[in-house]
């Protein structure tokens, strides 16, 4: 077996950055100027944020000298931001619908009264972040099961304008062999994949090649696209995974689709026959099931989350035959071809399947500590190109390990200090083999005898692989920032190494 193994490169990114209020973290924030009502700002408000997407509720901050606050790390969700300041009545504005990766501009207005008197504000939640200017596209968890697509990161990344991919991915027709996302004219290798703000990018391709993520890990997918901050080396297409993780009630869900080939119409057309072609690319079926349940077991504590899936795309591939058992490929490959003989088109049968679990725990009210493990098993029993032999030149494909993870720990030390570290990894292993009974003992009569052969002349390849192949491209990753949060500039600095 040939082997190929990439070695993990080792990156050390050092950056401190000093701006006006923008996105610099892997979550949503809140922020804004309070006044009082001759217009003059007022520090010392005590401004909170509670939700019940918070493991810990709330969480709260205090203007400074110019009656500006920023709450950051919050998770996605639907907010009520309440504003306190002795002598002030209490003001509180309910229904902020925070995005991921989202800065939400909530600014109050207080009046003279008392404590116990309070003024609460209805409206329309901020759709424009006006504190950042990085271009973010967020599909909600109500668009990513809405929109008919493959659910890979890929098919969704499609609907994000600027995004190309290299192979449209119709349907989940390429959800088995990826399709590679783009932007700006950039090679695919400068590509960021995170699971809450955890980088779990691949090195196979030089990083074009991703993993395969739970569609139903995801409470929201934010895409970006320009403005990445100096923390993101690569300058393409930026996806941060905003992971579920469970919540004070048990609840879950199921996603079912299956799409079959006698679905789908003819499109050999005569044209194409005219230019050779007998048998044509199709889909035999594609299906998808995912569940998934999530809930307490501490309340305010502890949470986890749990989902599987299994999802498959079975294509038939044009021009490949299974001929008579016993025949000289070369000979009845033509035959098959003219439909002198019938033969049984070849199909490139794959699927995968994942296990995921996620736990969440309130260490304190200003530690968090996140982990989860993603497995994923992928099988490819047939792969193939036109005028290969099914029988004896296409490639199983075996997986024996393909996984994600992060631990991840989040310390808000102060209503300014923020501290974030963690690991996280990506393995994608697997071996690229002949199909049962090929193989045989090196130097010996039958090794000779079934060595690899190609027909330039009808395009044909048959007899065996021409090597078995095993790839290896692990990627462990560890990064650590520190920022200093103020209502009207930012200082963060962090290093990475992989």
């Amino acid at each position: 077996m040939a082997r190929s193994v990439q070695r993990p490169a080792i990156l050390f990114t050092l950056a401190c950055l000093f701006a006006v209020p923008r996105t610099t973290h892997a979550q949503s924030a809140i922020g804004g100027v309070v006044r009082d009502s001759s217009g003059a700002v007022l520090p010392g408000v005590t401004v909170e944020a509670s939700s019940d997407v918070l493991i810990e509720r709330a969480r709260s901050v205090v203007t400074d000298g110019q009656g500006q606050y920023r709450i950051v790390d919050l998770r996605p969700g639907v907010y009520t931001v309440t504003f306190t300041l002795v002598g002030f009545q209490v003001f509180r504005r309910n229904g902020v619908e925070l995005p991921g990766n989202f800065t939400a501009t909530i600014n109050a207005e207080m009046r003279v009264g008392g404590i116990e008197e309070s003024v609460t504000v209805s409206g329309q939640s901020p759709v424009v972040d006006v504190q950042s200017a990085a271009r973010i596209t967020v599909l909600t968890r109500d668009t990513l099961d809405a929109i008919p697509t493959g659910r890979t990161i890929q098919g969704l990344g499609q609907l994000v304008v600027g995004v190309t991919l290299n192979v449209p991915d119709v349907g989940g027709s390429r959800a088995m062999q990826q399709t590679y996302m783009s932007v700006h004219g950039l090679s695919s290798s400068q590509v960021t994949t995170q699971v809450d703000g955890m980088m779990v990018n691949g090195l196979d391709g030089d990083g074009a090649v991703q993993n395969y993520f739970n569609n139903m890990m995801s409470q929201e997918m934010a895409y970006q696209t320009a403005g990445a901050g100096t923390d993101v080396s690569g300058g393409g297409v930026r996806l941060n995974m905003i992971p579920k993780e469970g919540g004070n009630r048990f609840s879950g869900a199921f996603f079912g689709a299956w799409s079959d080939g006698a679905w789908q119409s003819d499109n050999l057309t005569q044209s194409l026959k005219d230019r050779g072609l007998s048998a044509p690319d199709k889909i035999s079926k594609i299906y998808d099931f995912n569940a998934s349940v999530g809930g307490p077991v501490k309340k305010d504590r502890v949470w986890v989350f749990a989902s599987a899936r299994r999802w498959g795309v079975d294509a038939p591939i044009a021009d490949t035959f299974y001929t008579p058992a016993g025949s000289n490929y070369s000979m009845t490959y033509p035959q098959c071809k003219s439909g002198t003989i019938h033969c049984e088109q070849g199909i490139d049968d794959q699927h995968i399947k994942s296990a995921l679990a996620r736990l969440t725990w309130q260490v304190s009210p200003r530690n968090k500590l996140g982990m989860y493990y993603d497995r994923v098993g992928k099988d490819r029993g047939h792969g193939m190109n036109a005028g290969d032999d099914p029988a004896t030149a296409s490639q199983i494909w075996t997986s024996p390990n393909y996984s994600t993870g992060s631990v991840k720990w989040t310390s808000t030390t102060s209503s300014r200090l923020l501290i974030e570290g963690g690991y996280s990894f990506n393995i994608e292993r697997y071996n690229i083999v002949n199909q049962p009974g090929i193989d045989q003992q090196p130097g010996t009569a039958a090794w000779y005898a079934g060595a690899s052969r190609r027909d330039l002349n009808l395009g044909t390849h048959y007899a065996s692989l021409d090597q078995n192949l095993g790839q290896y491209p692990d990627r462990y990753n560890l990064q650590g920032s520190a920022s200093y949060v103020t209502g009207s500039h930012n200082v963060k600095a962090g290093a990475q190494w992989n």
